[in-house]
Order: structure tokens, then C-alpha cells, then sequence
């Protein structure tokens, strides 16, 4: 069974646990922070996914809605559907009367999260928002002495002055920002008109302050008289992102980018490494992270004819310095990524990679260990590629081993075993102060695919979790 099945399964699972009273901690192995990284893991299908904002080990995961176009990820309350409203109805002495400030109140429950789990993803996002609206017949949000009559609350359970539309600390509506309310009001609602027949307003916009949503409570005033009537809507909560940038340029083209161009990633998100610049190439189907170093687009050329006797093995050498603040940047961008190569091109006259077994040139890895193979050739390997199908000009580990004057040979291929890459530095021999040249290139890293954080290395735990929901199913 593949992870993608199992997640479908855990999903389902979720639904099932709820209805047969079984514990829900099994099921809690398999969540991402957010529908953004859902999204980038391949699911494209709108529906209810499972998140885990603050990560294994913090919050329990709860259901949210995933909006898998723009990866947004939806919290919802009991009344984002209809609304609500309020009003005078019935008669007599028992009649509720809203007139004063806040004097009606609405709770908004939250109906898959509690609040901290809701904080958790505001935390974990790049933006949040939600749709507050008021329709009003002869309702005032602030009236004509300056008294706020309704309002909302934060999380935190503070009494907001502003009304959708506009920045926390505002007093006043969306239309009030750039003085468009009607007759210059704070809210387009602020217009009583008294001995006039009663008209609808609106107020309405997002709030978008992170540190104050969800929004938790609703206070209405000022409807003390049947003519006075009003409508309040919020929306669900929604968020998108997570906080920072993406890891590498697939995620980028995953959000739509298709411009190749310099861009800024952070490969290890919330760990310790900063965030640096990489190159994105894109295409339909991939984009690739490249990450270049100083002689990347040269050919340097190596030769005894300066005085200088590189005969000895490694004599030469010549380290790698890539664009990025160190080599744990550039391998946290590999351990983000499907796949990795490193092109390694050789060109030589009367300079060999091996004397017979013994190797005289030769790369490091990024653990400053020497490789015996050459690009093209597996880990381990003892030569080039040539030699892995006995190919190699005069029967040896490489071309350039076969030595006949003033014959250019080649050797080169792709390195691709991530666990050695990127290469740090070149170490060549073979050539004396009359004898012997070389030329070579190393060539940039090239990363593509995504390799999720949290599911990567798990997949045993994932496919144990999954024998224990099919085990459980067959058993009722």
C-alpha cells in the first residue's frame, strides 16, 4: 500500500473512530502543517484533510478544509454559513431590548479546533484572514457621541474598535481608511437617518491581523426598537503558507511560479540555517534548484608547463566554494529534494585518473572523503563509466588512462548518490613539468523533486500504521 493510500485511509479512519469510540492517537501519525503543504505533496482534490500546525510532539492534528487551488486552509464556526440576526420579536414586557453597547452577544464556536489549535495555525501560516459583515437597517456601529455600540472580539479576548476592512486599532469601518464612508462616518452604517425610511447598509470587509484572529465573539447594540435591524456574517478562518519561504524551486513552481530567475529559499524552514539565493529553471513539468560555484562555467586547465610537477597523485587540488552560506545550506536544499546530480567532465592528454589500481586523480565529497568513481559511475565504484560495462579505451578503469601522445581523451558523467554530494574539491596528479595535461570542469548542483519533512523516513512507521487500521477494519 503506497502513503497516498494510506493518508486516504487515515482520513476515512478519522471519521469511522468518531463514530465507534475508538482512540484517535493511532491516526495522529500522518498530518502536515497546513493544506499549502498538502498541496505541495500532490493532492490537488478540495475536501477535509488533517493538519498538524505545530508539529509531532505539540498539539494534537485536527480536521480543517482544504482549498487545494490557492492552498488555503480553512477553519470553520457554527455560524459562517448563515449568519445571524438581530432584531426585536414578539411582544410585550419580555421582549429582549439590544440598545445598549454590545448588549447582544454571540459566542462563535469553532467546530474542529479548539483555540489553541487555531493559534497554532496563525502561527504557522504567511497570512490569515476573515470576512466580518454587517448589514444594518437603523443600526449604528458607532453613534453620533463616538460610542462604539458593536464590535468583535479576539482570541486574546480583547474588544476590537475596528470593523472588517480595516488595520487593528482603527476606529471605524473599511470605507473609513480612505474617507469613503458614506457622509464622511466612521461606518457606512453610522448613517441613522431618523424620520427617513429605513434603508440597508453595509460594512463589510477582511480582517486580516494574525495576532488577534480567530475572530471568538460578536457584540451587537443599538437595536432597541423594531425598526432596528441588523445582520452580522463571519466568515471561516483562512489561512495560507507557512511562515518564511519554500524550500526549493519545485515548491515555487508548485505556487505558480514559471520565471526563471534568482530566488530566495529556506531549505531547512524552521531550523537553524538561513535562508540564501539559488537559480530556478522551470518547465511544465519541474523545476530545478541549481546552486553554482565559482568555476562552474569554466574549463581550468592543468598543466607541468609553468615549472610547477603535479606527478604525484592528488599534487593538484582545487576546492569547490559555492553560493551559499556554507555546505549545511547546500545540503539541507538536497535533503529537500527527490533528486540531485553534479556534472563531471575531464579532458586529458598523458594524465591518468587511475595507474592501474592505484588512483593518482580524484574528488571529494562533501565529507571530504575521497571517491573513486567518476562521474557517470555509481558510489564505490572503482573508475569511470566506461569501465562499469568494460568500455574504456585500452581496457582500463578510464579513458585518460589509456596514455598515447598527443591523444585528448574524455571522461565524464553525472554524480548523483546524494549522500556524497556536492563535491568540495579536485585533486589531479599525473602530470609532470614536461609531460601530461588536463582539462576539467565541475559542473553546478542541479536538485528537482520534493521530499516532504515529515513523511520522509517515516514510511515504515506509515505502512505499520496502516496494517493497524486494515487489522482494525477486518476485525469489526
Amino acid at each position: 500500500m503506497t502513503d497516498k493510500m494510506c493518508v486516504w485511509l487515515f482520513l476515512f479512519i478519522g471519521l469511522w473512530t468518531r463514530v465507534y469510540g475508538i482512540d484517535s492517537a493511532i491516526f495522529q501519525t500522518f498530518a502536515y502543517r497546513s493544506c499549502q503543504e498538502w498541496r505541495l505533496a500532490g493532492y490537488e482534490d478540495d475536501g477535509v484533510y488533517r493538519v498538524d500546525p505545530d508539529g509531532p510532539g505539540g498539539l494534537d492534528s485536527f480536521d480543517v478544509e482544504c482549498e487545494m487551488e490557492t492552498g488555503s486552509t480553512v477553519v470553520h464556526h457554527d455560524e459562517d454559513v448563515m449568519g445571524f440576526e438581530v432584531s426585536l420579536t414578539g411582544g410585550g414586557g419580555d421582549t429582549p431590548n439590544y440598545e445598549d453597547p454590545g448588549a447582544y452577544r454571540k459566542i462563535l464556536n469553532y467546530t474542529s479546533a479548539s483555540l489553541p489549535q487555531i493559534v497554532a495555525l496563525t502561527n504557522a501560516s504567511d497570512q490569515c484572514s476573515q470576512m466580518l459583515s454587517f448589514k444594518c437597517r437603523r443600526t449604528e456601529l458607532w453613534n453620533e457621541l463616538g460610542t462604539q455600540m458593536t464590535w468583535w472580539v479576539s482570541r486574546d479576548r480583547e474588544k476590537m474598535s475596528n470593523w472588517g476592512g480595516a488595520p487593528s486599532r482603527f476606529e471605524g469601518c473599511g470605507c473609513y481608511v480612505n474617507n469613503g464612508c458614506e457622509n464622511g462616518l466612521k461606518c457606512n452604517c453610522d448613517n441613522d437617518n431618523p424620520g427617513y425610511r429605513p434603508t440597508w447598509r453595509w460594512d463589510e470587509g477582511p480582517l486580516t491581523d494574525m495576532s488577534k484572529l480567530p475572530v471568538t465573539e460578536v457584540r451587537v447594540g443599538d437595536v432597541g426598537s423594531p425598526d432596528e435591524r441588523a445582520q452580522v456574517s463571519v466568515g471561516p478562518l483562512r489561512c495560507r503558507g507557512v511562515p518564511g519561504l519554500f524550500r526549493n524551486c519545485e515548491e515555487l513552481r508548485l505556487d505558480g511560479r514559471r520565471t526563471n530567475d534568482y530566488y530566495r529559499i529556506d531549505p531547512d524552514g524552521d531550523g537553524p540555517l538561513s535562508h540564501f539565493m539559488v537559480w530556478c529553471t522551470f518547465s511544465d513539468d519541474k523545476a530545478v534548484t541549481i546552486i553554482h560555484h565559482e568555476d562552474d562555467h569554466d574549463n581550468i586547465f592543468v598543466s607541468g608547463s609553468d615549472g610547477r610537477d603535479y606527478e604525484a597523485p592528488g599534487a593538484y587540488s582545487r576546492k569547490m566554494s559555492y553560493d551559499a552560506p556554507s555546505i549545511s545550506h547546500v545540503v539541507a536544499l538536497i535533503n529537500t529534494s527527490t533528486i540531485c546530480r553534479q556534472h563531471i567532465w575531464y579532458k586529458c592528454r598523458l594524465a591518468a585518473i587511475w595507474r592501474g589500481d592505484q588512483q593518482v586523480t580524484w574528488l571529494t565529497s562533501r565529507d571530504n572523503e575521497k571517491m573513486p568513481n567518476w562521474g557517470g559511475a555509481p558510489s564505490d565504484w572503482k573508475g569511470c563509466k566506461c569501465s562499469i560495462n568494460n568500455a574504456c579505451v585500452g581496457g582500463g578503469r578510464c579513458n585518460c588512462d589509456r596514455k598515447v601522445e598527443n591523444m585528448l581523451r574524455f571522461d565524464e558523467g553525472y554524480l548523483q548518490d546524494e549522500a556524497q554530494l556536492p563535491v568540495t574539491a579536485i585533486h589531479i596528479g599525473d602530470i609532470g613539468e614536461t609531460s601530461g595535461r588536463a582539462r576539467f570542469n565541475i559542473g553546478a548542483l542541479e536538485c528537482w523533486g520534493v521530499r516532504n519533512p515529515y513523511t520522509e523516513g517515516t514510511t515504515g512507521l506509515v505502512q505499520v500504521n496502516c496494517l493497524l487500521l486494515t487489522i482494525l477494519l477486518l476485525s469489526c
